[in-house]
């Protein structure tokens, strides 16, 4: 699997707001057709500009971008504050399973 990481960055005299698009592709093997999907992380907006559709113009861009590259899905781990942003998109919740490598 190739990982590629995609950036959007919001500017208003200056950067206000980010979001990172790890892009995954699965190896190609026989019989089964090439897949892409992302993985959306390190959504952030500065606080006063929060509230003003930065977050969702961001969250706009990848899933355009998404679309645009024939992507199956789009996954995130969100804090339970932005929630209620990402159930506006369309995501829903899924199983997520983590490893800690630090104690």
């Amino acid at each position: 699997m190739l990982a590629r990481l995609r950036r959007a960055v919001a500017e208003e005299n200056g950067p206000v707001g980010m979001l990172n698009l790890a892009v995954f592709e699965r190896m190609p093997r026989p019989g089964r057709p090439e897949q892409r999907w992302g993985y959306v992380a390190n959504v952030f907006v500065l606080a006063e500009h929060r509230n003003g559709g930065i977050g969702a113009g961001l969250l706009d861009a990848a899933v355009a971008h998404a679309r645009e590259q024939g992507f199956t899905r789009l996954v995130l781990n969100s804090s339970e504050r932005s929630v209620s942003l990402y159930e506006r998109f369309g995501f829903r919740p899924s199983r997520l399973l983590q490893l800690d490598l630090e104690e």
